[in-house]
This record gives C-alpha cells, sequence and structure tokens, in this order.
C-alpha cells in the first residue's frame, strides 16, 4: 500500500475540481488505532478554507441543480465505477486509518456508499420520475437521487 502521503503527491484540500494547499500551516498525523502508528499526515484546513470551499460549491451548484436526474446518475454510477476498480487499495487505506477489517473495509466503507445511487438508477429506469411532483419540489430542490427515491416510493405505493 502507498503512503496516505503519496496518493496525490501533495497535502491540499479538494476545492473547485483541484487540488489546492491547505492555507493551514500545520498538517494533522494519521494514526492507526490498531498499532499506533502513524500512518501519513493529512493537510489541516482553517477557516479560509472552509470559506474556500463553501463559496465552490456555492457557484457550481445552480449548475448541479438543473443537470437532469439521469444525467446526475450517470456521474454517480461512474464515481461508483471507479470506487469500485479501486476498492482493494481504499481497503487497505481505510484499514490503516480506521482499523477495519480489511474484509470489511471493502463492502462497507468503500462499497455501500454507492448503494443508494445504484438503486435510484434502477428505480429511475422504470419509472417517470417527474411525474405527480409539486412543482416547488422540482424547481427549488437539487432534485437528488433522494428525491427519486421518495416518488419512485409514492409512485410504488399507488
Amino acid at each position: 500500500m502507498r503512503p496516505i502521503d503519496d496518493l496525490h503527491g501533495q497535502r491540499g484540500h479538494w476545492i473547485n475540481g483541484q487540488f489546492s494547499p491547505s492555507r493551514a500551516a500545520e498538517d494533522i498525523a494519521v494514526v492507526n488505532p490498531a498499532s499506533e502508528q502513524i500512518v501519513g499526515y493529512v493537510a489541516a484546513g482553517d477557516a479560509s478554507d472552509v470559506e474556500r470551499a463553501v463559496q465552490a460549491a456555492s457557484r457550481a451548484f445552480p449548475s448541479w441543480r438543473e443537470t437532469a436526474l439521469d444525467e446526475r446518475l450517470a456521474l454517480l454510477t461512474r464515481l461508483c465505477g471507479i470506487l469500485h476498480d479501486g476498492r482493494h487499495e481504499l481497503a487497505a487505506i481505510i484499514t490503516a486509518e480506521v482499523g477495519a477489517p480489511v474484509a470489511i473495509a471493502g463492502p462497507m466503507h468503500v462499497g455501500r456508499p454507492c448503494s443508494p445511487f445504484r438503486t435510484a438508477d434502477g428505480i429511475s429506469r422504470y419509472l417517470d420520475m417527474t411525474k405527480d411532483v409539486p412543482d416547488k419540489m422540482t424547481s427549488n430542490s437539487p432534485r437528488t437521487p433522494e428525491i427519486a427515491l421518495t416518488v419512485a416510493s409514492s409512485q410504488l405505493s399507488r
């Protein structure tokens, strides 16, 4: 397993679609709870890092809000594929960081986060996700897969 520090060749925060150096001066040691060994370091953040991230997210949200559900689900499905492809390395990293057994880290910490998106994607292929959705729900909400599941649940219960 590569040390955590080597994963991206730099320490920082993912802000506005790219790694950005932290404005905080210190790093945080990542300690394996099972061995109490330091397995790497991550960049600490400060209030200005948080502000930059919030501003970037605020600028990105209007475009994401207008993205069609099927496009969102396709992007999330692609992300899940990337996570799946790297699941062995990610499970090893999670094991080192939090002490979870690899047999749990892989399926639970790496695989499970994708389950809601795969479920929403599957449901959206069979149901009209815009039918009977109140206007304020579609115009003011981010139209996330969770809303797709809510709509699907209401349609399935009829």
